[in-house]
Parts: C-alpha cells; sequence; structure tokens
C-alpha cells in the first residue's frame, strides 16, 4: 500500500483565514433550525476526565438532520442565509451558503484535549474536475505529479529526498483537496458540560457536541443588529443570552480525506496531455507513411486517371489525405475545366467522370467516399466533385495494379479507340513453387499462419505459405479487390510502418471475379520463432 498524502498544518496566517472560513459555513448550517436540548436519558459523549472536552473525532456528511436522525427539511445547504452575516467573525464579510456544493463532508480529529482540527473534504467530483484542468492548462504541473505517482519514480524521489518531502511535492502539485480548520484549547476554544464552545473574542459564540446518534451538533448564540446612520449602514453582533439554531451533521464513516494513493486503486488517472498528443502526431504520421506506402504517387494517378475525363473536366489535385471515420484515401479533386460552362452541364459531365471510376473499380466507390459540392458567387454555379479512392486500380503501386474493364467515358480520349481494355488474364495455373529451406530464427510455417490469420479481413483466405530467401510468402484467394488491401494494411500495421515493407508481389482476377494474389511478409514479430 502506497502512503496515503496528509494535509499539512496550517501557518497562522492559513488558520486566521481558515476560522473565517468556517463561521460561515457552520451558520448557513443553521438557519431555521429549533434549539436542542441535551435530555437527561441522552448521554454524554466521550469527554476527557481532565479537561471535560468531548472527543468529536469522525467523518461527517455535511447534510443536517433533525433531533430524530431524519434530514432536516428545515434547512437548505444550497440557499444563501442571513445568518452568514451573524456568523461573520469580526463584522467580515461572510461567504454564501453556496459555498457548501464543493464539500462532501468534514473530518474531525480531536483528542479530547488541547486541539480539534476539521477538514472539510471537497467532493470527488470537484477534486476531479480541478486536476483535469490542471492536466489540461499546467501541463507541466500536472505531467510532474503524475510522475510521482508512478512506482518507478516515486521509488527515485523517495530514494532522494524522502517520504516527507514527496508527500509535500504531491500537495503542492496536486489539486486542492480541502479547508484545515485547526481550533487549540484555550486560546480558540473551551470545554463546558461536554461541550465544546467557541467564545466571541475568536469566533461567534458556537458550541458543539455529539448527539446521542454520534452525529455533530452545533448550536447558534448570536444575531446581528443593523442601523442607519449618517456614516451609512452600521452592523453590530449583538449576543441574546440563548443559543439559537441548531443543526446537525450525521456520522458517515465514508466520508475520508481525499488521497491520491487511495483513490489510485480504483481509479486511472489520466496521462499527460502533452504525452497523449505526442502519440496521436505519430500514430497519424506512421498512418500517413502507411498510406503513402499504399498508393501510387499522386501524379502516377493523375495521369492513370486521365483517360476517364470526358471534355470538359479536369483534375484540380490529387493527394493522400484522411477522411473522417475512414481513414486514408487517395483524394481526387474534380473541377470543371469551362468556366462558362452550365452548371448543369457541369454536373452531368462529373456524374459521367464519377461512374466510370465506379465502373472501373474492383471494391465499391461508397457514397460517403464522395463529397459533392455547389459553389455559388456573383451569379455563377460552380461544380466540385472530391472522390476518396482505395480500391481502384489507377491507385495501387504498379506491381499491386490488377487491369480492369471499363466503359470510356463520352467525350473522353479512351472513348475514340476501336477496342476496349481487356480484363485481367486468369491466374496461372502452374503450381506454387516448393518453399526454401526455414531461416534461421523463423517460425515454423504453421504457426506462422496462426499469427496472420485474424489479420485476413473478410472475404480473403490463405491457401499456402512458404519460405523465400529471408520471408514468407503468403499465397491466397478474395472475393475482392477491397478485403486484399485491407489484408495488406493490417499485417503492415503489425510489421511497423516504420519497418521492413510488406509487399504484394502479384494479384490476378479471373473472369469470375475472383482474385488471387502472393503477399511478401518479411522477417518480423509475425515470422520470428517463440
Amino acid at each position: 500500500m502506497l502512503p496515503r498524502t496528509s494535509m499539512p498544518l496550517p501557518t497562522p496566517a492559513e488558520r486566521a483565514s481558515a476560522k473565517r472560513f468556517l463561521v460561515p459555513l457552520l451558520g448557513a448550517l443553521l438557519a431555521g433550525c429549533t434549539a436542542f436540548e441535551r435530555g437527561a436519558d441522552q448521554g454524554d459523549p466521550p469527554t476527557d476526565p481532565v479537561t471535560g472536552c468531548p472527543d468529536l473525532s469522525g467523518g461527517y456528511a455535511l447534510q443536517p438532520l433533525t433531533a430524530d436522525g431524519d434530514p432536516d427539511p428545515g434547512v437548505d445547504p444550497e440557499k444563501p442565509s442571513r445568518l452568514d452575516d451573524v456568523f461573520s467573525p469580526r463584522g467580515g464579510q461572510g461567504y454564501g451558503a453556496g459555498d457548501l456544493a464543493q464539500y462532501e463532508g468534514v473530518v474531525v480529529h480531536s483528542d479530547g484535549t488541547h486541539a480539534i482540527e476539521l477538514h472539510f473534504v471537497r467532493s470527488f467530483g470537484n477534486v476531479m474536475a480541478e486536476l483535469e484542468t490542471i492536466r489540461e492548462h499546467q501541463r507541466p504541473r500536472y505531467a510532474e505529479w503524475y510522475a510521482l505517482m508512478q512506482p518507478t519514480s516515486r521509488a527515485a524521489f523517495v530514494a532522494r529526498n524522502g517520504e516527507p518531502v514527496l508527500q509535500a511535492r504531491l500537495r503542492d502539485l496536486g489539486p486542492a483537496t480541502g479547508t484545515v480548520v485547526r481550533l487549540d484549547r484555550g486560546r480558540d476554544f473551551t470545554c463546558e458540560d461536554g461541550w465544546v464552545v467557541l467564545p466571541r473574542e475568536h469566533l461567534a459564540p458556537v458550541r458543539m457536541t455529539l448527539d446521542d446518534g454520534g452525529h455533530l451538533v452545533f448550536e447558534s448564540k448570536e444575531w446581528t443588529y443593523t442601523a442607519m446612520g449618517g456614516w451609512g449602514d452600521q452592523s453590530w453582533r449583538v449576543p441574546t443570552g440563548a443559543y439559537l439554531g441548531t443543526a446537525r451533521w450525521a456520522r458517515d464513516a465514508s466520508i475520508q480525506l481525499w488521497d491520491a494513493d487511495r483513490v489510485s486503486l480504483g481509479y486511472v488517472f489520466a496521462r499527460p496531455a502533452d504525452v497523449i498528443e505526442q502519440e496521436q502526431a505519430v500514430a497519424a504520421a506512421s498512418a500517413r507513411r502507411s498510406a503513402e506506402r499504399r498508393y501510387a504517387d499522386p501524379d502516377a494517378v493523375r495521369d492513370a486517371l486521365r483517360p476517364l475525363l470526358p471534355a470538359g473536366v479536369t483534375i484540380e489535385s490529387v493527394e493522400i489525405a484522411q477522411l473522417p471515420f475512414i481513414g486514408h484515401r487517395v483524394r481526387v479533386h474534380a473541377v470543371p475545366s469551362d468556366p462558362l460552362m452550365e452548371g448543369e452541364e457541369q454536373w452531368r459531365r462529373l456524374e459521367w467522370f464519377l461512374a466510370a471510376l465506379k465502373e472501373g473499380d474492383p471494391g465499391h466507390i461508397e457514397d460517403r467516399e464522395v463529397i459533392k459540392r455547389v459553389i455559388s458567387s456573383g451569379g455563377k454555379v460552380r461544380h466540385e466533385f472530391e472522390i476518396f479512392l482505395d480500391t481502384h486500380p489507377a491507385v495501387q503501386p504498379p506491381s499491386e495494379r490488377v487491369l480492369v474493364s471499363f466503359t470510356p467515358a463520352p467525350g473522353s480520349d479512351a472513348s475514340a479507340t476501336d477496342a476496349p481494355q481487356t480484363a485481367s488474364p486468369n491466374p496461372p495455373s502452374d503450381p506454387l513453387p516448393q518453399s526454401g529451406p526455414m531461416p534461421p530464427g523463423f517460425a515454423p510455417l504453421a504457426e506462422v499462419e496462426t499469427r496472420i490469420q485474424p489479420l485476413l479481413s473478410a472475404g480473403c483466405r490463405s491457401t499456402s505459405l512458404r519460405y523465400a530467401g529471408d520471408a514468407v510468402i503468403i499465397a491466397g484467394e478474395a472475393d475482392e479487390m477491397r478485403c486484399v488491401s485491407n489484408t495488406l494494411r493490417a499485417i503492415d500495421g503489425v510489421v511497423s510502418p516504420s519497418g521492413p515493407r510488406v509487399e504484394l508481389l502479384q494479384i490476378a482476377a479471373d473472369a469470375a471475379g475472383h482474385y488471387r494474389f502472393e503477399i511478401r511478409l518479411p522477417a518480423s514479430s509475425l515470422t520470428q520463432a517463440g
């Protein structure tokens, strides 16, 4: 178990500030309550035999209760109260009762003799919200705090500086977990008849004890009188001589000081934002490099698509771009070449181009892979198509292209030729080459096949594996071109985009539209023994 993060004792200045915090907090809870009378059959709380001070130690929820232990409907912790002014020490500015919303309870440390510490515990949600704010907006601070929470960095820090220094540093770097009020006997309170009494010279007269249910009970003995004068409003706190208003805080063992070590046992703290963003940037760069290796050069794509362009349509740009929620594709931006062409005609010719692309794609161009845009300016209309290609032969590297038949677009250069392009030849019927010897450090082929099976996209099947030099050749069949492309990406993602390249050695389509392919798998985690 890691050591708990404890709160430091306050300085005199902090003590004075804390007292200004405590009294309005109590005042808000005492609003509208009736006086509490200790009955003869109620019994007294545990007290010190010498000082007569009760032991108030424990955790308490800031939920007012009635004398019967039920929720008190007469006290609303969320509603501001005029008693804020009554309980402001020395006529200072009071705090609104709305401040209670950020606290879930109080932990009292009391030895019944010399001192009482009230640790007002902020709610878990408020502490975690502040921690997230630190993570987003004070990144170096959070990075240091997060590092000190990790076992390795923590142990090294303790070895150099000691555990107390570590705890102090965690408190400085971490979120505010609550407010501590320390009261010393004699100076801040006295004990009378089983009550802890806070006199007027330090705080507004308030006394507290435990009832027979073990709940913490408070009573107030003051009200405020305000008079109008020539120098403006003047306020005096005037004791009434009797305790007016009672509030109980329910004893609750679940109220504990917020401790990062304890929270970490059931909660995973978010990593520093800079680390996550750096990983995202590296992943994005790797994905782009992988895409650049999967597709042909943009200039080559432009040349391959030129025969499909109808008259009046041109390709403005070709680039590898990321399509949201899909991944990287080759983005083809098609626009009309004649600015005087009518808008309807522009649309018709761009649709011809799109139809030619779909007919020549052995996979499928989905609607979400086509963005159709209409731009109106100065009374003129301009249509543009952005088409994202993945399996089209034109975007495949030369060694991976498959010839497919297509119908040329009207007015294109290809439509003037006498014979259409022929379909891919049937795959060779020659038997596959025999496997070479197992390279040093390679796993058996059966084990390699087991590893690649989860990476085969739906529609792809491996038919045989063989060793070839320092690589494994995967032979397979596919129902469509898209699954071959997806399989290559999956295998390449495991081998690592920055490592040896996974190559598609050959692919051929038969008359039924099915494919046979061979993939070269270099030495990697998929092939190594062990």
